[in-house]
């Protein structure tokens, strides 16, 4: 009898940063959670706080997503990427710019639209288009048909719906708290944020 012997690999650093990471990342959100519950200069009811503690955490989850969906062109500048795109570092690096250009422009743009939509319904304009061009560009990539030229376009395209992120929670949240109670909620709600980075 021959019996296959199966070893553990032991586990990398790498992987243990990760485990790290998310389990700060969740410690900092339960904490941030709790100190905005807590916080209640004005004697406000508890089912208030509670609605308004789950509405800016779903509200700060989607704005992870959106900084996700944001930043990970720049974390792919990389040798490998590059070369699967025939894309030399001048012409990703114009990528990139041509992105952050369109996201400083939309911020205008979008910032109007949320102003005759609403809030709710912008960030989830903003939300969907923004999910659905990075889908594309993710299958265009993997299927190795992504060249510079519709990364660009795509990177573009994602930038005018990313403003609709930043612009919406703030629109949203700024009416569930007072002038008095905004500096506090400005610094949980920064701390969600800084999860997503």
């Amino acid at each position: 009898h021959t019996h296959a012997r199966t070893t553990t690999m032991p586990a990398s650093s790498s992987d243990i940063s990760v485990y790290v990471s998310a389990a700060l990342m969740l410690s900092f959100l339960a904490l941030a959670v709790r100190v905005d519950s807590r916080f209640n200069p004005l004697d406000r009811p508890s089912a208030y706080t509670t609605a308004r503690t789950k509405n800016w955490l779903l509200l700060g989850l989607l704005y992870i997503a959106f900084y996700t969906g944001r930043y990970n062109v720049s974390i792919l500048n990389t040798p490998e990427v590059r070369a699967i795109m025939g894309a030399s570092k001048t012409e990703y690096g114009l990528s990139l710019s041509l992105g952050h250009f369109t996201y400083g422009i939309f911020m205008l743009i979008n910032g109007a639209i949320a102003d005759r939509v609403g809030g709710k319904k912008a960030i989830l304009m903003g939300a969907v288009g923004s999910a659905t061009i990075n889908s594309l560009s993710a299958i265009m990539f993997y299927s190795r048909v992504q060249t510079i030229f519709s990364f660009t376009c795509f990177n573009i395209l994602n930038m005018m719906f990313q403003p609709m992120g930043s612009l919406c929670v703030v629109k949203i949240n700024t009416n569930w708290y007072t002038k008095r109670e905004r500096g506090v909620f400005g610094g949980v709600f920064g701390v969600t944020i800084g999860l997503g980075t």
